[in-house]
């Protein structure tokens, strides 16, 4: 089932198990799967967010990634901007996205 078809319930569901999942991958040292999991866990989180919470012109921190992120635009559950300033543009599942003043920074780590 496709993250845009799933009600809020499953969303959450999902981004529980996927954070379990992730977890235990680390455990076992596969690291190569672990970021195939937590961009995964990422767009499920960005559909249980409200995409005009995240404001055009607005600097954000994006979960892996060094630098801030400057949001131009948000189309659906991504947000279009420049890193740092810096061509190219490039976007983000809204669910990357956090500012330092947010108490519940969302990340997969957690």
């Amino acid at each position: 089932m496709r993250y845009s078809d799933m009600n809020e319930i499953e969303l959450v569901k999902e981004t529980e198990r996927l954070r379990r999942e992730a977890k235990r991958k680390v455990n076992e040292g596969k690291f190569h799967e672990v970021n195939v999991l937590e961009q995964k866990y990422y767009f499920a989180k960005s559909y249980l967010m409200n995409p005009e919470d995240i404001e055009p012109g607005t600097v954000y921190h994006v979960h892996g990634e060094a630098g801030i992120f400057k949001v131009n635009f948000v189309r659906g559950v991504m947000a279009w901007g420049y890193v740092n300033n810096q061509h190219p543009e490039v976007a983000f599942p809204i669910g990357r996205l956090y500012r330092p003043d947010w108490s519940d920074k969302g990340d997969c780590n957690e």
